[in-house]
């Protein structure tokens, strides 16, 4: 269960004590007939009077306390003085999943951000002994408030990406 506010708890007009109450309320719902398993049993974003799949979910407005939607897929909810779950489209129950344990210690998260300079990232891929997942991050209001566009790595971004292919680095480009 994720939530959020879209205004601080201090704020009088704060969707955050809605939002906390509204999650609560869906995570206590039960399954019918089956009172020791819950109802949702997947990641979801709780937030204002929605219930969405966490990896359908987008940010839509940052000025209305509506934030959130459902990209590409209905809402899994309405939570109104009742909550209203479309159970036809849940995910089905599963057995409780074994966290995963082993992973690989050779694999790092490198964020590009203004003012990284392109030697100091190509001296981190060539030191790294396995592969390295790069994050390239577009934002209109960094390149709006930064000096050199994001990832400030050279104008062409193609030749960065084959530079990390090269090394057997893994990239994944956020929007």
């Amino acid at each position: 269960m994720v939530t959020g506010a879209q205004l601080p708890f201090s704020y009088p007009a704060s969707d955050a004590p809605n939002n906390i109450v509204n999650s609560v309320r869906v995570a206590a719902l039960r399954a019918p007939g089956r009172a020791e398993r819950p109802r949702i049993q997947e990641v979801v974003v709780v937030f204002g009077s929605k219930i969405i799949r966490a990896t359908r979910c987008r940010k839509v407005s940052e000025n209305q306390l509506e934030a959130f939607d459902s990209v590409n897929y209905p809402v899994l909810g309405r939570i109104g003085i009742h909550i209203t779950v479309q159970d036809h489209l849940l995910l089905p129950n599963r057995q409780p999943r074994q966290p995963q344990t082993r992973f690989d210690p050779n694999v790092a998260l490198v964020h590009v951000y203004p003012g990284l300079t392109r030697n100091s990232h190509k001296e981190f891929c060539y030191e790294a002994e396995s592969h390295a997942i790069t994050s390239f991050t577009r934002s209109s209001r960094l390149r709006r408030s930064a000096a050199t566009p994001v990832p400030s790595l050279g104008r062409n971004l193609r030749t960065h990406k084959a530079f990390c292919f090269s090394r057997r680095i893994l990239v994944r480009i956020a929007g």
